[in-house]
């Protein structure tokens, strides 16, 4: 994570937060509506509460996002992006707040002083247990299956004009 070190020190949370959020936008916009949950490191009990808790709170901010502008695609992705950006900014400083779990991995797997056990539970485990937890929390929403009624319907639509 060059980029975040480099943006960190020349630029201030601030500026952690301006990249973190463009980057999320991109993923949101190129990557089939795809926001990206901070993961952190540090301690393993303390990285998977941080962790566990910025995914829960990740979910909780979608679904209020959701709700309040009742399924806007756009404002919820620029909202959800923006919290994305923000949690990273606030936790970068606790845990590292990486992007994802994969990029995570890749960059610091086989750190001195944690252990691959401790590596899977912080950056795997965690977040998986937290976001199952908030959508049985808070409901799931399965867009692909939103996405394929939306066809139906058009097609059904379409019948009917002929």
């Amino acid at each position: 994570m060059f980029d975040v070190g480099t943006i960190l020190e020349n630029y201030g949370l601030l500026g952690v937060f301006v990249e973190i959020t463009v980057i999320e936008l991109a993923n949101c916009y190129f990557q089939r509506d795809a926001v990206a949950h901070p993961c952190p490191l540090v301690a393993i009990t303390t990285g998977c509460i941080i962790e566990g808790a910025a995914t829960f709170l990740a979910k909780w901010f979608e679904k209020l996002v959701d709700e309040k502008y009742d399924g806007d695609v756009k404002l919820c992705s620029i909202a959800n992006c923006l919290f994305s950006g923000l949690l990273c900014a606030i936790g970068i400083n606790y845990t590292g707040m990486y992007a994802n779990p994969i990029v995570a991995w890749a960059c610091t797997f086989n750190c001195l002083g944690v252990s691959h056990t401790g590596h899977l539970f912080v950056y795997w485990l965690s977040p998986l247990i937290a976001w199952y937890f908030g959508e049985i929390v808070f409901g799931a929403e399965d867009v692909i299956e939103e996405e394929e009624k939306e066809v139906e319907t058009v097609k059904k639509d379409a019948k009917k004009t002929e």
